[in-house]
């Protein structure tokens, strides 16, 4: 019975992580007792029951087996089992012990379970010789190198993105230098698992460490589009990047100037719109102002969106006191950077209407 108590005391601790529970609170059902002619019997199943989770227990002898997969159930699964066998030998050898004494034992979930617990697909970048070529790796699938201008080695940052995305019925893997106008893309094909920890600036074997710096690693859940990444190279000025741009250092310091809702040159557009449209915040000849124009009944509000880090909303008014979206296409496909064009078809009854832009920050 030792694998028996080796599985409750497993059980019992992963229990206490998971739920706060101990073996006191286990409910189980009673076995039948072993033949007393010695013979072989069939497996019996069993449920214990831990505050209302079902788990399996199998006796095949006078060996109990605890399923792995049903413990998982206890609480969000999910998380606790890369907690609880973070460490994948250790899973590997509870596959290989449950394969060889448990003859129910289900190799299918176990599979997900080690999927979950430490193994993925491997995704590399590295530079493949002294010229400073970029080459990709996605799951055994490997690309072509990405000969970069300027040379990735020239002792400045550079940005390269990793991005896999399936189109169509095909799953592409392209590598992005800097804002992404250059790129190599190959086809991946089908992702081979990978065993082995996370490791940045090395290989899972060793012997091929970074030799430089790496700074601002991000991971995403979906993939990048190129404008993106054009975005990442370049981020968009901030309000007060802006405002350091446009003032001197003695205008900086008062809030008469810097404010978001202040209006330095008394052009009517306060920082905040000047920001979001990029004319100057202290000089009323630079003004950048919508433009709208009527063919029959439908209506276009042209202006320049520049800003990704500013929310632009098209409005309309019959009375200049309820402003109002509905009906409104606010052009959501232009991307930040150029010229939206809002539509809207005037409401039947109209005497007259009025259109104005709000801008916020998210």
């Amino acid at each position: 019975m030792h694998e028996t108590l080796t599985l409750a005391g497993t059980l019992e601790r992963f229990l206490r992580k998971a739920a706060d529970l101990s073996l006191r609170d286990v409910e189980s059902l009673p076995y039948p007792a072993r033949s007393p002619t010695g013979m072989k019997k069939k497996p019996t199943n069993a449920m214990i029951n831990v505050k209302g989770t079902e788990i399996a227990v199998i006796r095949q002898e006078d060996e109990d087996f605890i399923s792995l997969t049903d413990m998982l159930k206890a609480k969000d699964g999910d998380f606790f089992i890369s907690d609880w066998l973070r460490n994948r030998n250790t899973i590997e050898f509870l596959g290989i012990w449950e394969t060889v004494h448990n003859p129910n034992f289900n190799s299918g979930e176990f599979a997900i379970i080690k999927s979950q617990a430490g193994f993925g697909i491997q995704y590399r970048l590295w530079f493949t010789n002294t010229a400073a070529n970029v080459q990709a790796v996605t799951g055994s699938q490997y690309g072509g190198t990405l000969v970069t201008a300027p040379a990735l080695n020239d002792g400045q940052w550079h940005l390269l993105t990793l991005v896999n995305f399936l189109d169509g019925a095909t799953w592409r893997t392209r590598v992005y230098h800097n804002d992404g106008t250059q790129f190599t893309q190959f086809n991946s094909g089908p992702s081979a698992p990978v065993a082995g920890l996370l490791r940045i600036g090395d290989t899972t074997l060793g012997g091929n460490g970074w030799n430089g710096q790496i700074d601002d690693l991000r991971i995403y859940r979906r993939a990048l589009t190129q404008q993106e990444i054009a975005t990442l190279y370049n981020p968009p000025p901030t309000y007060a990047d802006w405002l350091r741009s446009s003032l001197t250092p003695a205008q900086l310091a008062l809030p008469s100037f810097t404010d978001p809702n202040s209006d330095p040159d008394s052009d009517g557009s306060n920082n905040l719109l000047e920001f979001a449209l990029g004319s100057h915040p202290n000089n009323s000849a630079d003004i950048a102002r919508p433009t709208f124009q009527r063919i029959g009944d439908t209506i276009s509000f042209t202006y320049p969106r520049l800003r990704g880090n500013i929310q632009y909303l098209v409005q309309y008014s019959t009375d200049l006191e309820g402003w109002f979206t509905a009906g409104i296409d606010q052009d959501s496909i232009t991307p930040i950077g150029q010229t939206a064009v809002a539509t809207m078809t005037v409401p039947p009854g109209s005497e007259r209407l009025f259109l104005r832009l709000r801008v916020m920050e998210p």
